[in-house]
């Protein structure tokens, strides 16, 4: 897994870990200390966009949020994996 360098803090730097990335589509760890509004889950999303980050520019977008799945539950933790798509 690849650390996200982000410029936010906790408890607003929800994206993490890069767990796949290949030229169109990353999936990315988003951690949050509580249970998420839709409005933290968007903002994970634009988060994670920073995996496409090549050139090392401070641009982050959001496309699109498709098939969020809350995978497990663990005390005062919830952990989601987003499938990002990139549209070229």
């Amino acid at each position: 897994m690849k650390v996200l360098n982000l410029p936010h803090k906790d408890p607003i730097h929800f994206a993490k870990y890069i767990i796949l990335q290949e030229k169109t589509f990353a999936i990315v760890k988003v951690v949050f200390q509580s249970i998420p509004s839709l409005a933290m889950v968007v903002e994970a999303a634009a988060q994670s966009t920073a995996a496409f980050n090549v050139n090392n520019t401070s641009l982050a977008f959001l496309v699109a949020i498709n098939d969020v799945k809350l995978l497990h539950q663990v005390i005062l933790s919830y952990c989601f994996f987003l499938d990002l798509l990139l549209f070229l």
